[in-house]
């Protein structure tokens, strides 16, 4: 059978749809197109999270990892003095980096680095974002830690911010007012208390923990 084609009314309805002014379009009028609604939805950002089990198997990883390693710390300031002042620093440090490794170090273990008067081994700290002029710049810090990573090893380092000089921004604030915003930050006493000379750390360099601060009026610990 020969196929004739769609009915002629089908014909004239699609006609009129493309070209309504066609003298063999009907008269009969085309439905306007409805408009379509989309309805908004609330943009969220996309937060992909890796599953539980490979969340546990990173933890565990990096558990293996600080269990088997190899932990060396050097006293920068005492290790390698590459410019002859007289000090170690990050330079020399950076030249033996290879020895280390040879060793079987996996991990250096910095001790304080920063900006200190080294009253107390470099633990009184006057600025925890510096390094200590003596042992180097920025520069040669970060290009230790790249050195050691190329190799292998994981850097970490003495925080800590518990512990500053009396020369730091934040006790010199303190001792200033009692209003000041850092005052909290330090215990002071308007006098040390019965037990002051229990728990001294160096008994041949100190009698008590508290030292009375002119300024303040007070003694801190």
């Amino acid at each position: 059978m020969a196929y004739e084609g769609p009915p002629q009314g089908t014909l004239r309805a699609m006609l009129k749809l493309v070209h309504p002014t066609h003298p063999e379009a009907p008269n009969t009028a085309c439905p306007a197109p409805r408009s379509l609604h989309i309805p908004r939805v609330e943009q969220r950002p996309l937060t992909i999270r890796p599953p539980s089990s490979v969340r546990a198997g990173v933890r565990a990883t990096r558990l293996a990892a600080a269990m088997n390693a190899v932990i060396y710390c050097p006293d920068v300031e005492t290790y390698q003095d590459s410019n002859g002042d007289g000090h170690g620093d990050f330079r020399g440090l950076i030249q033996r980096i290879d020895h280390l490794q040879r060793l079987g170090v996996t991990c250096v273990w910095l001790m304080p680095y920063y900006p200190s008067p080294d009253r107390d081994d470099g633990y009184d700290i006057t600025d925890f974002y510096g390094v200590d002029p003596r042992l180097g710049s920025h520069g040669d810090f970060v290009e230790f830690v790249r050195t050691a990573r190329d190799r292998g090893m994981r850097v970490i380092a003495d925080l800590v911010v518990n512990h500053t000089s009396d020369q730091h921004p934040w006790f010199q604030s303190a001792r200033s007012s009692p209003n000041s915003p850092y005052r909290d930050w330090y215990v002071w006493a308007d006098e040390p208390p019965a037990d002051g000379p229990q728990g001294i750390a160096f008994p041949d360099q100190e009698t008590s923990v508290w030292t009375y601060d002119e300024v303040a009026d007070q003694s801190s610990t």
